[in-house]
């Protein structure tokens, strides 16, 4: 599965998929409004990665949860 939000040229690729599927989310993802799209402790799944890309926050997501590590 690939996803792309090609208003910041982020692509998931299937590497990225399988290297945060499964893991935990350390704190909120917010959108540019302040509403959580994210919340703490969720278990990442295929769902929340297009609701990362939908609100331009894969990048966001992929930084946070490779730094809790």
């Amino acid at each position: 599965i690939r996803y792309c939000d090609w208003s910041s040229d982020v692509c998931s690729s299937d590497l990225d998929s399988n290297l945060l599927t499964g893991k935990r989310v350390p704190r909120d993802i917010s959108d540019v409004r302040g509403n959580v799209i994210i919340r703490k402790g969720s278990v990442i799944t295929p769902e929340i990665l297009k609701s990362a890309i939908f609100h331009n926050k894969l990048f966001e997501l992929t930084v946070t949860v490779l730094n809790a590590d």
